[in-house]
């Protein structure tokens, strides 16, 4: 067994050197570790905020295209040639009331199921009152106090949806003219709003928590054109929702917010909803940074297990280094003690023809040059 002092002796080298191992392998690998995740995130962000500019690109122009066939499939059924013919009869009084909506039903009922998502056509004349329709429940009713009727007075019109029956629809509005531009009326129609829903509801680009949220500001709210996904809501308070303020009020960019208890990546531009719209219009299009990071937080764990297996596996070569190392330099002290003490045929056994076996094999013909002197010594103190 050996001495307790050649053990602590021994083992002092050993840990210095394991820990000065330990500390290097910490340095290198944190600083590596943390260059690369620099590297990745950089990289992260700017994909995400790729695919959400193009997200948000992608809807907003969606968007508009759906808004544009609107007001073209609306205008192609207020274009029909009878259909007009027999509104400017009746406006003449050549018709009355029963024989306009006796000639206009087959027309509009034809629309109606050619035309998909179109519920309800009906015609109001210059005052907002129903005087043809395909629902008999609507004939007499008067809109004129409608936005989309004021609106269709002068254009084609798309209303914001609204829940009628306990789903959301939205109104079409567009005059009805003859040839020669003299007003005759004009057409609404009631519109099933999936098309919209499926549209702004597409998570495509976004992964499974992104959505996108289109809404305009009146007074201190917010008005949404479909609700949100997580709450359901139609209207928030401006202060709960300051990105989508600054998308109406015209800017523009990336931030990371809470949206609807969620911290998400935020991307929020302007938009028109339609051409020459009174309203101020904000896009929002969000993910939660939980989603969006997830490849940086699975990178992390990576990291942090590869470090912890590269700071066992030297620590463990540190050691073994550190023995090896350590083991001829104990046994050439152990050797010069005995020496000291007067043994001079101790001698130091030669493991290795590195520096250390070159010392050892120094320090074995120093001891043997020590000896020889002193039995020449003896010899003469004899002899004396």
């Amino acid at each position: 067994m050996e001495p307790r002092h050649r053990l602590v002796g021994r083992f002092s080298i050993v840990l210095r050197l394991t820990l000065f191992v330990a500390i290097v392998l910490m340095l290198a690998g944190s600083s590596m570790s943390w260059v690369g995740y620099l590297v990745a995130r950089n990289i992260v962000q700017n994909q995400i905020h790729d695919r959400l500019r193009v997200a948000t690109a992608d809807r907003y122009q969606m968007l508009l295209a759906f808004v544009d066939r609107q007001q073209e499939r609306v205008a192609l059924v207020a274009s029909r040639t009878l259909l007009r013919r027999l509104i400017e009869q009746h406006g003449s009084g050549e018709l009355d009331d029963k024989g306009l909506q006796s000639g206009v039903s087959p027309i509009l009922n034809d629309a109606r199921q050619t035309i998909v998502g179109f519920e309800d056509i009906w015609i109001c004349n210059e005052t907002g009152k129903t005087i043809a329709a395909t629902n008999p429940s609507i004939l007499g009713k008067n809109f004129a106090a409608r936005e989309e009727f004021q609106q269709g007075l002068k254009r084609p019109y798309v209303g914001m949806p609204e829940v009628v029956d306990g789903k959301y629809d939205i109104y079409l509005s567009t005059p009805v003219r003859t040839n020669d531009g003299r007003f005759l009326g004009v057409l609404l129609v009631r519109l099933n709003a999936d098309g919209l829903n499926a549209l702004l509801s597409n998570n495509n680009g976004l992964g499974d928590s992104g959505e996108v949220l289109i809404g305009h500001k009146e007074g201190e709210k917010i008005h949404y054109l479909l609700p949100t996904r997580i709450k359901q809501e139609t209207t928030v308070s401006e202060a709960h929702v300051p990105l989508m303020v600054k998308a109406i009020e015209g800017d523009e960019g990336f931030e990371l917010a809470d949206y609807d208890g969620e911290p998400s990546l935020v991307r929020y531009r302007p938009i028109a909803y339609q051409p020459n719209d009174f309203r101020q219009w904000g896009l929002v299009g969000r993910i939660s940074i939980a989603e969006a990071y997830q490849p940086l937080y699975r990178l992390q764990r990576i990291l942090f297990a590869w470090n912890g297996l590269l700071l066992l596996a030297g620590l463990i070569a540190a050691y073994f280094v550190a023995r090896q190392v350590t083991k001829p330099i104990t046994q050439l002290t152990e050797t010069a003690k005995t020496i000291a003490s007067g043994d001079l045929s101790a001698r130091v056994v030669v493991g290795t023809q590195y520096e250390v076996g070159d010392l050892a094999g120094a320090f074995n013909h120093i001891t043997e040059r020590l000896a020889g002197l002193y039995a020449t010594l003896e010899d003469r103190v004899s002899q004396r």
